[in-house]
């Protein structure tokens, strides 16, 4: 569309259906992360198992009353079997559960009570939800005068336990219906407890960064709210859902158990006839089969929701959230960490001294990838008559002190540092990074080593001293916290094959004649989507003792381009950004940045 100036404008409905193409897709990947973390709680499924047995109950019966169960033997308030006397009669092939005192049958009864409870149970989960999200949301948002009038009613509701509140009214309205107490449930239960608990919850929400990022931009207290702080407040709220399923339905049971209301078939109800017949009787082994299935039945549809609202809870809970997203960053497998576990440790550990203001991120026996970078700085005597008589020795009087901030600067850690030698380690701290990650800046960082091998040789050469070479071997893989420190040994240490196939690697590099870089094979394939930036050289197999088959060395020899400096121990990731194209920022390996 084109209009009097002559610009051209996309079509409103264009806009907006893109807006909402792009909106579906973010909260189907928040489902997906959700439903990850949810489905790692085997006890969540399994009363999410049970929820569903209990649907099938509930639709089963009005089915079966119209197909198969003639009504008038199967009708759970007037059905009555005249071919079978006394009542109540014990299970049988025609009635599976038996029939109770008045003769009515004891499954249907079941299957037709469950109704009633789900309504019950989805109204109080509804009502507690939104307003106690609503309090909440309202009270921790505007703060002042809102705040603290909303605290004061949420306050007075505490003091009314939603249960207590119900059993008063079910014994002074004996008519109410399953669907007002949910609701009464609901308003108290979320006024209250719920109120309380989203307002924490949304005082943590409000003051991240993006919802100040949000304000800056020009977005409105409604837009914030809507777009910003209730998606956030999605997983709490099912969970509090769940926590009111469980509550309502006790109550009720217990409302029903004790008589208050008569009118309603549900599983109190049935327990409630169960007791006072057996009472008529005189006896409760006529009644055990009305008894046992009812009680079995509210008892574990409680216990389902109970179960659910576990899984919920480590949806909400960051802690998790932010460790299901670190392994799947890593890539590694939980049962792979097990079995790895139980392995005997290699001869070659790496100690890692925890930084000041940093908590170390490999615990003793975690399994994690990370890169190792082992490095050395050799003097190089006078050229022989031949390569292999050339005397290559170690500079005692130059150390690696001056390379550390290189280390740094590209998000290592060095973990040892000794005369002319040294070890650093990429993705473990003082940040988790993907394996592609690390080995992405260990092979920028080792070749600024070589760079800077480089440049000390300027200054020798005008002293009339030996000229120095670098030797650096890198290697990817996975590492694992020690468990039992060995004397000598840092309190953070990390030990496998990737420790020794980097150090070979480094060993491999002493024999060339200038020095330089050597990859492994793993760190090589992790480079594959940036290989662009990287000038390679020889390659060739190696054989390292503890693998099976020869591995492919990879010689580095120089880079294309440069990452520009970035602070990688504040970012989750880094910002890759091309030296060729300082503004473009795109996304790198499919990594969303922050």
């Amino acid at each position: 569309m084109t209009d009097a100036m002559g610009t051209t404008h996309k079509p409103t409905l264009i806009i907006r259906i893109k807006h909402w193409r792009m909106r579906t897709a973010l909260a189907w990947g928040q489902f997906k992360r959700a439903w990850d973390i949810f489905r790692g709680n085997r006890f969540a499924l399994i009363g999410l198992l049970m929820i569903g047995m209990f649907g099938i109950m509930a639709i089963a019966h009005p089915i079966l009353i119209s197909t198969v169960w003639p009504r008038g033997i199967y009708d759970p308030v007037t059905g009555f079997d005249m071919e079978i006397f006394p009542h109540p009669t014990s299970p049988s092939l025609k009635h599976l559960l038996g029939t109770d005192s008045l003769g009515r049958d004891v499954l249907s009864m079941l299957l037709k009570a469950t109704t009633p409870t789900f309504s019950l149970g989805l109204t109080a989960a509804i009502a507690t939800a939104v307003i106690g999200t609503m309090i909440g949301v309202i009270s921790a948002y505007y703060g002042g005068i809102a705040d603290s009038i909303l605290s004061r009613v949420s306050d007075i509701f505490l003091l009314f336990p939603a249960p207590i509140l119900m059993v008063v009214i079910g014994c002074r309205f004996r008519d109410i219906g399953s669907v007002p107490l949910g609701l009464i449930y609901g308003v108290v239960a979320g006024a209250g407890t719920t109120a309380v608990v989203m307002r924490s919850h949304a005082l943590k929400v409000r003051v991240m960064p993006f919802i100040e990022a949000s304000r800056i931009a020009g977005g409105g207290s409604r837009h914030v709210i809507l777009k910003h702080v209730l998606p956030h407040m999605l997983p709490m709220a099912g969970l509090q859902m769940m926590i009111a399923v469980t509550g309502a339905v006790v109550a009720d049971g217990f409302i029903s158990f004790m008589g208050f209301t008569r009118n309603i078939n549900n599983w109190g109800t049935i327990m409630y006839d169960a007791f006072t017949y057996a009472q008529v009787l005189g006896s409760m082994a006529q009644a055990w089969h009305v008894l046992i299935p009812s009680a079995v039945s509210l008892s574990f549809f409680a216990f389902a929701f109970y179960l659910v609202s576990r899984g919920m809870q480590d949806v909400a809970d960051p802690r998790i959230v932010e460790r299901r997203a670190r392994e799947r960053q890593t890539g590694v497998v939980l049962q792979l960490k097990r079995r790895l576990i139980k392995k005997p440790a290699p001869e070659i550990a790496v100690s890692t001294p925890s930084p000041m203001g940093t908590i170390f991120q490999l615990q003793p026996g975690r399994i994690v990838h990370a890169t190792l970078l082992f490095a050395e700085l050799h003097d190089i005597s006078p050229p022989a008559t031949s390569f292999q008589e050339k005397a290559v020795s170690k500079s005692p009087g130059k150390s690696f002190r001056d390379a550390i901030p290189i280390i740094s600067q590209y998000g290592g850690l060095v973990s040892h540092i000794d005369g002319s030698s040294m070890v650093a380690s990429f993705g473990i701290a003082p940040q988790r990074l993907p394996p592609q990650v690390s080995a992405l800046l260990a092979t920028h960082a080792g070749l600024e080593l070589v760079d800077f091998a480089s440049e000390l040789n300027k200054s020798r050469s005008r002293q009339g001293l030996p000229k120095l070479k670098v030797s650096v071997g890198i290697a990817t893989g996975l590492v694992r916290g020690q468990e039992e420190r060995e004397k000598g040994e840092k309190p953070y240490s990390f030990r496998g094959n990737t420790v020794r196939t980097a150090q070979r690697l480094q060993q491999f590099t002493i024999t060339l004649k200038a020095g330089g870089l050597l990859i492994s094979e793993e760190t090589y394939n992790f480079l594959k989507k940036v290989l662009d930036q990287f000038s390679f050289g020889r390659k060739g197999p190696a054989e390292f003792p503890w693998e099976s088959e020869p591995k492919i060395v990879y010689e580095v020899l120089g880079r294309s381009q440069r990452l520009i400096q970035a602070n990688w121990g504040v970012n989750r990731f880094p910002k890759i950004i091309s030296q060729k194209n300082l503004a473009a920022r795109e996304s790198w390996l499919g990594i969303s940045r922050r």
